[in-house]
């Protein structure tokens, strides 16, 4: 492609990868002269022009011809640093386009196994799980407002969402929004925002929603303003907000450990699996308390270890929360038995419940045990497969997944 070769050198400065993305798709010319281009006339316009038929060097030939200033005596900007050298912030002597929206999406997660150890002397109780984030997403739409504004925010269920409870919380209290508080105490001034956040991910179901709409917020505030922190530095802030956050900012598969500062990637391999979402959910706290009163087990890291590094067959998945979460949740044990013996293959607990979900064979078994479950038991059951993690993109443009 023409102009695909003057992309390395702002790839290895740390350039967004969105602004790369943009640069890519309209691809005349040299990417300095394409982003100097958009940083003027806005990527939308640009983007109208090329449509029309009009390539970008021909634009960028007219800008040559006609004399131009330096507005407000700007001088060089510092790019984002680059992930590959995050102690390295290299100058780029060209301004970047200012992003005015971003769009973001929020993956559930599964713990396909869970062993939990006794708690410290704070309470908290050490894990070591192999999580992996499934294509089930909430969205998240950020729009930058000018610096003197507060920040608004909205949280409503999405059209497509399959169970859904009262939003009874206070909004201060959403973890996208303590996400977004931190952010700014990290680098210390105001980034003003309207959010809305759709969810279809189910409050109190084990699937991290609340942990991965902190995450898409990170992501998301961290390219609309253009801090250029790392997914490294993204997740030490999310470490303050909830153990799942520097999972689910990282996404993808990975062995975590510790209170979720532990995380070991594995590769992303091809799963089917359909979520069951029962009527009732699990509070975290009321599972933890029954499981403390059963005594605790010793951590079993070797048995998570050894089932995520068995490639090429279905996992046998535990959770050592399954039996705390049923005697909380009565209806629990009855549901997965009736699951179990419809699939015949075991429905698991993810996380501290309530949602269940099962293995497949592959996609189309999946979908045949997806309509079987919800014309016997006139439940959600969703088909999903592993995903790479959050995703942002600008409006009308591809999809980024945050740790590429």
């Amino acid at each position: 492609m023409a102009g695909s070769s003057a992309l390395q050198p702002w790839k290895d400065s740390g350039t967004p990868r969105i602004l790369l993305e943009v640069a890519r798709r309209m691809s005349a010319g040299p990417i300095a002269e394409v982003s100097d281009l958009a940083s003027s006339i806005g990527i939308g316009r640009l983007k109208a022009r090329l449509s029309q038929g009009m390539s970008a060097r021909s634009h960028i030939e007219r800008r040559r011809m006609k004399p131009r200033g330096v507005a407000n005596g700007a001088g060089t900007e510092e790019s984002p640093r680059s992930r590959h050298n995050p102690s390295h912030v290299p100058s780029v002597p060209y301004p970047l386009p200012m992003l005015h929206r971003v769009l973001a999406r929020a993956p559930a997660k599964l713990n396909l196994a869970l062993s939990v150890g006794a708690p410290d002397a704070s309470g908290m109780h050490p894990i070591c799980s192999w999580m992996m984030t499934v294509d089930l997403f909430d969205e998240l739409d950020l729009v930058r407002l000018p610096g003197d504004r507060l920040s608004r925010y909205a949280i409503l269920w999405h059209d497509e969402a399959r169970r859904r409870t009262e939003i009874d919380w206070p909004v201060s209290k959403d973890l996208s929004v303590r996400a977004h508080l931190a952010l700014e105490a990290k680098v210390g001034r105001s980034l003003p925002v309207q959010m809305r956040l759709d969810k279809r991910i189910p409050v109190g179901g084990g699937l991290g929603g609340g942990s991965s709409d902190a995450a898409a917020m990170l992501h998301a505030v961290n390219l609309l303003y253009q801090l250029g922190l790392t997914t490294a530095e993204l997740a030490r802030v999310g470490r303050t907000l909830g153990s799942d956050v520097p999972f689910l900012v990282h996404g993808g598969s990975a062995i975590v450990e510790g209170l979720g500062e532990s995380i070991e990637s594995q590769p992303l391999a091809p799963l089917s699996a359909v979520l069951i979402l029962p009527r009732f959910g699990c509070p975290t706290g009321g599972v933890y308390k029954a499981y403390d009163a059963a005594g605790p087990v010793p951590l079993r890291t070797a048995d998570v270890r050894s089932m995520a590094l068995a490639a090429g067959r279905l996992p046998r998945c535990f959770n050592d929360l399954a039996q705390p979460a049923a005697r909380v949740a009565p209806e629990l044990a009855p549901l997965m038995d009736s699951i179990t013996q419809l699939a015949e293959r075991p429905a698991h607990l993810s996380g501290s419940g309530s949602t269940l979900f099962v293995l497949c064979d592959d996609p189309l078994h999946a979908e045949y045990l997806s309509q079987a479950i919800e014309r016997t038991h006139d439940l959600p059951a969703l088909v999903v497969a592993p995903t790479p993690g959050v995703e942002t993109r600008l409006p009308s443009m591809g999809t980024i997944h945050e740790d590429e």
